[in-house]
């Protein structure tokens, strides 16, 4: 969480309280108010303006006053006229070295509350300012803030790892510091190296320039995450549950950004270079490849996690399985996106190449190993790590075919969000015994709970035909109370596709239905499905044929459970 700036000014006043250079009275002008006049003054000699800067630099004494000095936007450090450039750029230098060695010198000395405030305040420190290089300031303080992981009091290594984590810091180095916190006998120790992994990645996708579209391709993110991944993995077998809970959770972050930085796909209309998408595409494809990778490589691990004597543990688990889920989702949608193309457009070499990833996409493979933990996870204990075990499945969609018996036993649980999302599972899994599952469905129809009623007809649409089984549930559904539940109905009606006598008679008398929706599906349900309107009162006039089967039945016959 970042600290509030009246916090970190605090912090930096305590910290400012034991780097006095001088024992002179602070002067009454604010000298950083001194240094944005000189840098805002207009530039007639080059010479000038470095006395000028040199100057009002000289009158900065604390590590506030840096800070904001630095925090200044009017410095011409990158400006056209490289002789001005070059004057701005060393006066800058110096403050960022001044800023560092001060800080530094704060942080090695052996007071312990000048130590976590200086710590918090340069968690806090804005990462839009830079520091020697393009990279924010405070990640010129991975290495002082990984070593203060090492060694030193409890309090300070809890709070330099929290630090480090929130710097954006160089990801290999950081990730290498935790990992060895992570190994520390202090269980507090290591539970906040697991917080500070997670903290990691989700420092580095809300500084990620590529978000802003200022060019890039995600690499410190890519690079953030891929340092964790392995690095949290590690702790899911850790002996205490906190620690083991700290790392689930970071390996949903790193699940979490994959998804984030996969850009949307494009809509056919929306491209004007078929090439140069396909190439981004390509490109984006290739950066992320890392990242999912090491997530395939973890989903062994976070499947037994699924099975900790933990809930929460689980739960977690579950979580990070659903965010790779989602992950692979909006990424096959972004490959399937360059296949598009109008004939004539685009790069036949490069449709290609999509179409190859998605016959190989790398994430499958890792989430299909999940598969059996997660279909025995729809009857865990718990309620919440059942409805979690049930999310995944529904993400993965055709892919979890396999979990089809389990959630229509779930159809049945005694939690109504549990029989909701299984409801909604079953119209994207597509299992191979469709007859269990569309006749629990059907069942479903009647429950009390209007939702359960939607999700159950909308699901049924999923069968088409083959759900032809449930044509009485619909009959009656299609003239519940709820206008929402008759129109589900009806759609359900329509993609099955019958002309059943009595889905006729039920269609013909919502062309009067006092919803407007109602009836305009109706009419063109009836239009698709069956014969005009008085053809379809003339069949329904003309007694049954005596060797059609099974009477149909009948309207009221679906009690609510």
């Amino acid at each position: 969480m970042r600290l509030p700036k009246s916090f970190v000014c605090v912090g930096l006043l305590v910290a400012a309280s034991a780097w006095a250079q001088e024992p002179e009275r602070r002067p009454r002008a604010d000298p950083v108010e001194l240094l944005w006049q000189a840098l805002r003054a207009p530039v007639r000699d080059t010479k000038l303006r470095d006395a000028q800067l040199r100057a009002a630099i000289d009158r900065l004494r604390s590590p506030d006053d840096l800070r904001r000095a630095l925090l200044l936007n009017v410095w011409r450090d990158r400006d056209q006229d490289e002789d001005v450039a070059a004057v701005d750029a060393r006066h800058r230098a110096a403050v960022v070295e001044r800023f560092e060695r001060g800080v530094r010198s704060l942080l090695r000395q052996g007071d312990l509350d000048v130590r976590l405030a200086t710590l918090k305040a340069l968690g806090a420190l804005d990462r839009n300012v830079r520091g020697k290089g393009d990279e924010p300031l405070a990640q010129d303080f991975t290495g002082d803030l990984a070593e203060l992981t090492r060694v030193g009091p409890a309090l300070l290594r809890e709070q330099a790892a929290r630090t480090l984590a929130r710097v954006a810091p160089e990801p290999k180095a950081a990730a290498a510091a935790l990992v060895a916190l992570l190994h520390d006998p202090d269980p507090g120790l290591r539970a906040v190296a697991g917080e500070a992994l997670g903290a990691l990645v989700a420092t580095s996708l809300s500084r990620d320039p590529a978000r802003t579209g200022s060019g890039g391709r995600h690499e410190h993110v890519i690079r953030a995450a891929c340092a964790v991944v392995p690095a949290a993995a590690g702790g899911l077998t850790d002996p205490v549950t906190e620690v083991r809970r700290r790392c689930a959770e970071a390996l949903g972050h790193a699940a979490e950004a994959l998804a984030a930085v996969v850009a949307d796909a494009a809509a056919e209309d929306e491209v004007e270079d078929w090439e140069a998408y396909q190439q981004d595409v390509e490109e984006e494809r290739e950066a992320l490849r890392p990242l999912a990778v090491e997530l395939r490589d973890q989903c062994g691990v976070l499947a037994q996690a699924s099975g900790d004597a933990d809930a929460r543990v689980r739960i977690l688990a579950r979580h990070a399985l659903e965010d790779v889920a989602e992950a692979r989702v909006r990424w096959l949608r972004r490959a399937s996106s360059a296949l598009a193309a109008p004939e004539g457009q685009g790069d036949p070499a490069a449709a290609d190449r999509s179409a190859a990833f998605l016959l190989n996409e790398p994430l499958l493979a890792g989430l299909r190993q999940a598969l059996p933990a997660l279909t025995a996870g729809v009857q865990d204990p718990d309620v919440e790590a059942r409805r979690a075990a049930i999310d995944v499945l529904e993400t993965m969609g055709r892919q979890a075919a396999l979990a089809a018996p389990a959630l229509v036993v779930a159809l049945s649980d005694a939690d109504r969000f549990v029989r909701w999302s299984a409801a909604r599972a079953l119209g994207k899994v597509h299992p191979a015994n469709v007859a269990a599952a569309v006749s629990s469905l059907a069942r479903l129809l009647g429950d009390r709970d209007t939702d359960l009623r939607l999700t159950a007809a909308r699901a049924l649409c999923a069968y088409g035909p083959g759900a032809r089984a449930a044509l009485p549930a619909l009959v009656e559904a299609a003239q519940a109370r709820e206008p929402q539940v008759r129109l589900a109905a009806l759609r359900a009606l329509e993609s099955i596709g019958s002309d059943d006598m009595a889905a006729l008679a039920v269609l013909s008398a919502a062309l009067g239905d006092a919803d407007g929706q109602v009836r305009q599906l109706a009419a063109e349900v009836l239009e698709k499905v069956g014969p005009s309107r008085d053809e379809a009162v003339k069949a329904l006039l003309r007694p049954a044929p005596r060797d059609e089967g099974a009477p149909v039945k009948t309207v009221g016959s679906v009690q609510p459970r």
